[in-house]
């Protein structure tokens, strides 16, 4: 068997394999670079939260004191037109809520992974609206007595924007990657398969043990003749008799030659365009069962 498609399986497994391997290093690169801007976005919203708490602590301390609430409504205007402020709130010494800018909103609750800086303990939650927040909270001192507590909380909807981002595009182009290696795949199987057929049908020997003392049948007219390839290309059609008598009618054991009525004289014969009809609708079938692959 000398043809080249005979490792063709196991090259198409290795390049399916490559191009898994691709995928898998292209999503691993990716994902080392999207954890880095989650973490870069983090850090900034962590500074910017941190920051804005020690600017409006020293702000709400006297009012807060004082009882101001009207004051204290006015400072959390100021803090929720800041950019990335979803929520704030003040509360007493008694942990009662004094002001805040959301009324739908409950107090963020702290998780088990509260990270701190500069007196501002800080962590990752979610809003009533199930949008991804950091919180922040800090205690308000005045005269170095604690008399309430500081909440605020900032928007961090684009880590996960970032996050289900880069999962979708993944996930799309590994789709794309099998979809693609299958068309391929598919279209060399067939290719190969249809190679084969093309290779061993042509080259099918007659005289294997199958076809040996074996007789075929005309698919015309249904009469037999021993399987031989000559039977198909030795035939002058010229010459060919469609109609001739087979036996003398007083001697049925001596055959005797006749003229008969030739392939060719079928067609100038009113009296035969029935049997022409029914030769060229036979032909037809015949070509539609031997063309269907």
């Amino acid at each position: 068997m000398n043809f080249k498609d005979k490792d063709t399986g196991s090259v198409k497994k290795s390049r399916l394999f490559l191009c898994v391997a691709i995928w898998w290093l292209v999503v691993v690169i990716g994902y080392a670079i999207i954890s880095f801007k989650i973490e870069k976005i983090k850090n900034h919203i962590t500074q910017s939260g941190v920051a804005l708490l020690h600017e409006v602590t020293g702000k709400i301390s006297l009012p807060l004191l004082e009882h101001d609430v009207t004051s204290l409504r006015k400072i959390l205007q100021d803090v929720e037109k800041r950019s990335g402020v979803s929520y704030a709130s003040i509360l007493d010494h008694k942990n009662k809520i004094i002001a805040y800018t959301d009324p739908n909103q409950l107090l963020p609750v702290k998780s088990d992974r509260v990270s701190s800086s500069d007196h501002v303990s800080f962590w990752e939650g979610s809003s009533n609206r199930r949008s991804r927040v950091i919180n922040f909270s800090t205690d308000i001192i005045y005269a170095g007595t604690r008399i309430g507590k500081f909440y605020l909380s900032y928007s961090a909807v684009w880590i996960n924007r970032i996050r289900y981002g880069f999962i979708i595009i993944a996930i799309s182009i590994f789709i794309i990657l099998v979809l693609v290696l299958t068309g391929l795949y598919s279209k060399g199987l067939r290719s190969i398969t249809g190679a084969l057929k093309t290779r061993y049908s042509s080259k099918v020997p007659f005289d294997l043990k199958i076809f040996e003392n074996s007789n075929m049948s005309c698919p015309l007219c249904g009469a037999e003749q021993p399987f031989s390839r000559e039977r198909f290309s030795d035939i002058n059609l010229d010459k060919f008799l469609i109609v001739k008598s087979i036996q003398d009618g007083s001697n049925t054991v001596r055959f005797r030659p006749l003229k008969g009525i030739g392939l060719s004289e079928v067609s100038n014969r009113e009296d035969l365009v029935w049997l022409k009809r029914q030769v060229i609708f036979r032909c037809t079938e015949i070509i539609k069962k031997l063309a269907v692959e």
